[in-house]
């Protein structure tokens, strides 16, 4: 019903709504009936239209053009030799190849870290619970080796079958991969300050937890370890109440923040070698990274040149080692030193050499 005025009159005593319609009110409607009063803010109008649907013009991508203003790099690229699919595949699987495993593994840059110091890399973490998992990792390599070796000398050659070779060789290469700094140092590298070896020359061969050497080393750095955690105030275990801490039924809990420390100390070394591109040291291991010395120069406006080394090995380029193919074998090593104190570094990586 269209309504034409609407007022407020005085009705009985209180005020009432009077609404002249422009009709009428029909019959139909009965006392106390609801109704709604609207305000038509516009016309309705309606329209009709007939749509047509236009395809998308299907858009190519196009390369772009030759950037001719690039700089070029001024060297000679002498590429290496030819291999097939069987010679690119047939490294032996020896302590080089896993430690050529476990650089490639890692992404970042390598910076310097004084591994005899363990204020230089742990400051969340406990460096005992760090040593004793690396002799946990130890053991299992020693026991999958000792495996393989049964597996050689029985001939049984099936892979791909739990108890093969090729099951534990793929069980020691998921504990190499997932080696950090620390434990690669301890693995790998040769000295007073890493595991002991049963060899002075490179590949370096672990001697087993249970030999006397290597319980004398580990019983003297766990004791190393721990006098550093006692006095380590920033260590993440210390954020607990001592209760938690003194009842041996929350070790599983202790472990999982000395986890989540050593998570945080991997993120704190990177953060504290930021000033380390300023420290012009000379010495591979100290200073500026070795990854960062040519981004470093290059920011300081020194043109540089790549090597022109032709590269025949990524054994020599990266552990310092060549691979030798063919039917000679070579098991004994002799490296020129002169009395050199880096004697134990040698044979240096191509890679340690370039950067």
């Amino acid at each position: 019903m269209i309504g034409i005025n609407i007022d407020l009159i005085d009705y009985r005593g209180g005020k009432a709504l009077a609404i002249k319609l422009y009709e009428p009110l029909p019959v139909d409607f009965e006392f106390k009936d609801t109704f709604r009063v609207v305000e038509l803010v516009s016309d309705s109008v309606v329209f009709e239209i007939d749509t047509e649907v236009i395809p998308d013009e299907i858009v190519f991508p196009h390369l772009k053009g030759p950037n001719f203003d690039i700089e070029l790099v001024e060297d000679n690229n002498n590429p290496t030799g030819f291999f097939n699919y069987n010679e690119l595949f047939s490294y032996p699987v020896t302590s080089s190849y896993y430690e050529l495993y476990s650089l490639f593994e890692e992404s970042s840059a390598q910076i310097s870290i004084d591994h005899s110091d363990y204020s230089d890399f742990i400051n969340f973490s406990s460096a005992e619970e760090r040593l004793r998992n690396f002799k946990y990792k130890v053991d299992l390599i020693t026991s999958y080796e000792n495996s393989l070796k049964t597996i050689s000398n029985t001939g049984y050659t099936r892979f791909g079958i739990t108890g093969s070779r090729d099951y534990y060789e793929s069980l020691i290469e998921g504990i190499v991969n997932n080696f950090d700094h620390y434990d690669r140092f301890l693995y790998f590298e040769s000295g007073s300050n890493s595991w002991p070896k049963s060899n002075k020359t490179r590949p370096f061969k672990n001697q087993a937890s249970t030999t006397a050497q290597a319980i004398n080393w580990y019983s003297g750095q766990l004791e190393i370890a721990s006098n550093f955690d006692i006095s380590n105030l920033n260590a993440l275990t210390n954020t607990l109440p001592v209760f938690l801490r003194e009842d041996q039924d929350n070790n599983p809990a202790l472990l999982f923040i000395n986890m989540l420390a050593q998570h945080f100390d991997n993120v704190w070394i990177y953060q504290k070698a930021v000033s380390d591109k300023y420290d012009a040291d000379n010495r591979i291991n100290f200073g500026v990274s070795k990854d960062l010395v040519r981004t470093t120069l290059e920011n300081f406006g020194v043109k540089l040149y790549n090597s022109n080394f032709n590269l025949e090995s990524i054994f020599g380029a990266f552990i310092g080692e060549s691979y030798i193919s063919g039917s000679e074998q070579i098991d004994q090593y002799k490296v020129i030193t002169s009395g050199s104190t880096n004697a134990y570094l040698q044979p240096m990586p191509f890679d340690n050499y370039q950067k």
